[in-house]
């Protein structure tokens, strides 16, 4: 099966909830909700494609249903770029774990990253940790 191969990272949200403790009272606990996945697979061609999923924050994060669509982002060959919610996942140490993981070099990604201006510009990520800015809407 040529398409069951891949490699994905989770983005999470950490949040800080009260935790009710077994000896009476509170304390304050992080947890880390996931809520969305960044994947890597290699389609029939043999090329490696990058796809992602991103969860609602009104939704229920479901594992299963976001690597399905991430998947399917990936094998469609879906050109839209990675969105900015999931920039802390879609880093240039991903894609060198996708390169080692796959074999395979010279990988690089799409993604939505903040600017220094508070906007979203358009990056290239690569797993030399270079960052080459594509495009900015707002320049």
């Amino acid at each position: 099966m040529p398409n069951s191969k891949f490699i994905a990272m989770y983005a999470r949200k950490i949040e800080t909830i009260n935790q009710r403790q077994p000896e009476g009272g509170f304390k304050k606990v992080e947890v880390q909700t996931p809520i969305g996945v960044v994947i890597a697979i290699r389609n029939d061609s043999g090329i490696v494609k990058f796809g992602w999923s991103s969860c609602d924050s009104k939704d229920t994060f479901s594992k299963s249903k976001a690597l399905e669509i991430a998947k399917a982002r990936a094998l469609k060959g879906s050109i839209k770029p990675i969105p900015t919610s999931l920039s802390g996942t879609a880093t240039e140490a991903f894609v060198l774990r996708c390169e080692k993981y796959f074999d395979e070099g010279n990988l690089g990604m799409q993604v939505f990253k903040p600017t220094s201006d508070g906007t979203k510009g358009l990056y290239s990520v690569y797993s030399d940790f270079s960052v080459r800015k594509e495009y900015n809407p707002h320049s």
